[in-house]
Formats: C-alpha cells, structure tokens, sequence
C-alpha cells in the first residue's frame, strides 16, 4: 500500500469514528430525554413530581444560583393549580383543549397550572420544568410575563 492510499484510510476511519461518537453521543441524550419525559409524565403532576423539581434546584453552588432557586419556587407556588374537570374550575372546557407543550387532551383529575396573566392552562407536569429552565419568566405560548412585575417576587 502506498502512502497516499495509507492517508485516506486513516482519514476516512477517523472521520468514521467521530460521525459513530457523535450518533452514541445523540442515542444518549435521546434516551435519556426520553426517560425523564416518560418519568414526568408516569408521576401525574401529583406530590411525586415536586421533589424531583427541587432536587434540580436545591444543590445551588453560588450564593447567585440559590437566590434564582428560590425566585422559582416562589413563582411556582404563586401560580394556581387546578384539577381538570372539578366543579370548582367552571365550566368543563378544558378537557377538550390541548395542553400546548405535550399536546395532549386534559383528562378530568389530571392538575394543571393556570398562568395569571394569560390565562394559559397546561398540565402540571409540563409547565413546571419550563418555569424552571426558564426561571418563570414568560408563557411558553404568548410570551406574556407569568407572573406581573408588580407581584413578581424580590
């Protein structure tokens, strides 16, 4: 084998290693979106999936971080839950709307979360890690501010 033959083997056996270590890198993160999706959504939105919120945020390394960890509990706990189809909630409709995030119906019994400003209604257990990753701050539909800079914690 000449030397130039001997180049693009290499070359092509390293670029096949990195397209091989870039699709194991990609299965990875799938699979490991896939469970925690498939968790979230196996909790129902009920006590079970509160404390897996705070563990995402309750190991803060700054003074910073513990300070954001607790604005976003703070908007969390401000925002109503309601259960889908209660005699409380009115008139009925929501079970035949979609949650924007998952996308499925509202089943009746299932929590939900009512955003204040917009009145958006989405599944407890979708809203939730949204407000967090995005620290409260808007509507994943409108844009508008969850919670108004009036009653927005300090």
């Amino acid at each position: 084998m000449d030397n130039q033959t001997a180049t693009q083997v290499i070359t092509v056996t390293v670029y096949f290693a990195a397209g091989l270590l870039i699709l194991l890198v990609y299965v990875a993160y799938l699979k490991r979106w896939c469970r925690l999706r498939r968790d979230l959504q196996n909790s129902g939105g009920g006590d079970d999936a509160e404390p897996a919120m705070d563990v995402a945020v309750a190991a803060p390394e700054t003074l910073a971080e513990a300070e954001a960890a607790r604005r976003r509990r703070q908007i969390l706990e401000a925002i109503r839950v309601v259960v889908v189809g209660s005699s409380a909630q009115g008139n009925g409709d929501e079970e035949e709307a979609d949650c924007s995030i998952c996308l499925c119906k509202y089943e009746a019994g299932e929590e939900a979360r009512v955003l204040p400003e917009c009145c958006h209604m989405y599944h407890k257990a979708c809203i939730d890690p949204w407000l967090v990753v995005f620290n409260g701050q808007r509507c994943p539909l409108c844009c508008a501010p969850v919670v108004s800079p009036a009653e927005k914690p300090q």
